[in-house]
């Protein structure tokens, strides 16, 4: 890095082909002082950021399969795919019930309407993620499904309560928040309702923090 004093962990890709995205990923990591977390929103595999590539069903599709071990498989072929282009963290699956139609912007990449479905296939393809090297992160925490607006344009309402998200999250080591406000939480509360969200939880867990301007914590 021509700047000495920057010395970034990692990046993320939004948008690209598979052969310019290798290219780059090669420089940084050559480049950095520490091997280097590369990411992805890739929630329906590479197709959703980059041209080029092989294409998957979206999460709503998913949700009418019920052989758990294709859905492990879907995900070890994200994982292979990712590896190929270099990353090795995917910012998926989504975890999301779809239980609002007022809602656009879940919708189809939701697995399904009930935690009894949307689990056990999101966990599937998460754990095919991981045996392939690559690492999984659940989101929208405390859930997006149920907001009637899009986050990424205001700053939607969710109605969740805490019982109903503590479970998914003990699953994965890795969770993204969603950017909207809690009508009956706050992140000063959390250690009452959720078991890992203390003091402790930040050594060995990792939140990544979404912002609408785009800077991540």
């Amino acid at each position: 890095w021509e700047n000495k004093e920057i010395r970034p962990g990692g990046f993320i890709f939004f948008q690209g082909g598979p052969g310019r995205q290798i290219r780059l990923v090669n420089q940084l990591q050559d480049s950095a002082h520490v091997p280097l977390l590369i990411g992805i929103d890739a929630e329906w595999g590479l197709d959703m950021r980059l041209d080029s590539v092989m294409r998957f069903p979206w999460a709503m599709t998913l949700g009418a399969v019920d052989d758990s071990s294709l859905l492990y498989e879907l995900g070890r072929e994200w994982g292979r795919q990712c590896k190929r282009t270099g990353v090795n963290w995917n910012f998926a699956p989504v975890l999301d019930l779809n239980t609002n139609p007022k809602n656009p912007i879940i919708n189809a990449r939701s697995f399904g309407e009930t935690s009894s479905s949307v689990l056990p296939r999101a966990m599937a393809v998460a754990r095919g993620m991981e045996d392939e090297g690559v690492i999984s992160c659940i989101k929208h925490f405390p859930g997006h499904g149920e907001t009637d607006s899009d986050s990424h344009k205001t700053l939607p309402s969710n109605s969740i309560l805490p019982p109903s998200f503590s479970l998914p999250l003990g699953k994965v080591p890795h969770g993204v928040l969603s950017h909207s406000k809690f009508d009956h939480i706050a992140f000063a509360i959390l250690a009452t309702f959720v078991p890992w969200f203390d003091p402790v939880f930040m050594f060995h867990k990792l939140i990544i923090l979404s912002s609408e301007k785009g800077n991540s914590t």
